[in-house]
Order: structure tokens, then C-alpha cells, then sequence
């Protein structure tokens, strides 16, 4: 996200909607390391991991909308 964040800031193409797609894949990812560890018959031990994958999950979807956020901003803050 943050190499595509660059490209765009350098080559002045929109990377905007590929950017907010990796942060939601990256959230699919996150669910899915954090539903892999889960044991349903000992979830009191379980809750542990799938927290580590919803931290993931809820990292990389904040991260992909800020960047395109701000990317927006900068757009529709300099061509005017």
C-alpha cells in the first residue's frame, strides 16, 4: 500500500481503489490467520488468536482508507 501510495504521488496515476482493495484483502487475511487457530471446543484459549488476526484485519483496512483519504485530500486540495 505504501509503494503504490508513492507510485501515485510520483507518477501522478490514481492508485486510489487499488490501495483501499488491498487494505479490505489484507482484512480477508486477517479474519483467516485469525479463524485458522480457532478451536471451538476450547474457545477460552482460542480468543487469543483471533484477536491477532482481527488486530491484522482492522490494520490494514485503517491503513488503506487513510492513504486513499489522504491521497483524495492532496488531489482535490492542488488542482484547485
Amino acid at each position: 500500500m505504501f509503494i503504490l501510495t508513492f507510485l501515485e504521488l510520483k507518477t501522478k496515476k490514481d492508485f486510489k481503489a487499488q490501495i483501499v482493495s488491498m487494505g479490505v484483502l489484507g482484512t480477508f487475511v486477517g479474519i483467516f490467520i485469525g479463524l485458522q487457530a480457532f478451536d471451538p471446543s476450547d474457545i477460552t484459549n482460542s480468543v487469543n488468536d483471533i484477536l491477532i488476526g482481527l488486530k491484522t484485519a482492522f490494520f490494514t483496512s485503517i491503513i488503506g482508507m487513510t492513504l486513499s483519504t489522504i491521497l483524495s485530500l492532496r488531489e482535490k486540495f492542488t488542482n484547485e
